[in-house]
């Protein structure tokens, strides 16, 4: 019986731990959700005089209440022109940011469906999604960096018919300052 109860307590211990290595992929932002155009339509029913369609696919610009964090939606040429492809969060403005083209929301805070905002530290994102992350530092920069690529065995992927997702989440001195996530362009 001590010995079930040891198997037992390994088992639960290497299964939470498996837990905290396993990558969730977020897919919504505030209520926007990739690939949803029920969503866009919702919060931003005039999306389509904002679009902006400089450089590579085409962009929304959304700025919170207090114009302290931006969202940059992306869209990807060739597809629905009202599916979100990618989401990038900032604390600063988007470079390729056309004030004609924002649209402001009166959201204190954007946030994704696991909660994450900028503002929190690096051990509470890795608490969130796990460590099967890469790290690239330069500087005081760091920047997690999650990926699924394996189409053939990912029921997320295929789900969305997209080859691969990546989130990546930049600190500065261990405070997130920008968040992008969504699928990579084919």
């Amino acid at each position: 019986m001590k010995y079930i109860l040891i198997l037992l307590i390994a088992a639960l211990t290497l299964s939470l731990e498996a837990q905290n290595n396993t990558f969730i992929p977020d897919t919504s932002l505030s209520g926007l959700k990739l690939q949803d155009s029920i969503s866009l339509r919702s919060i931003v029913p005039e999306f389509m005089g904002k679009i902006d369609y400089a450089g590579p696919g085409a962009r929304i610009f959304l700025i919170n209440k207090d114009k302290t964090e931006t969202v940059t939606l992306i869209f990807h040429s060739g597809s629905k022109a009202d599916l979100i492809a990618e989401i990038n969060l900032n604390s600063f403005m988007d470079s390729a940011y056309n004030k004609d083209k924002s649209y402001n929301l009166n959201i204190d805070h954007f946030k994704t469906e696991s909660n994450i905002k900028l503002g929190i530290t690096k051990a509470e994102l890795v608490q969130l999604k796990g460590e099967a992350y890469i790290t690239d530092k330069k500087n005081e920069k760091e920047t997690l960096k999650y990926r699924i690529k394996n189409y053939e065995t990912s029921a997320f992927l295929i789900r969305y018919n997209y080859p691969s997702y990546y989130a990546n989440y930049e600190f500065e001195k261990d405070i997130l300052k920008s968040v992008s996530f969504g699928f990579e362009y084919p």
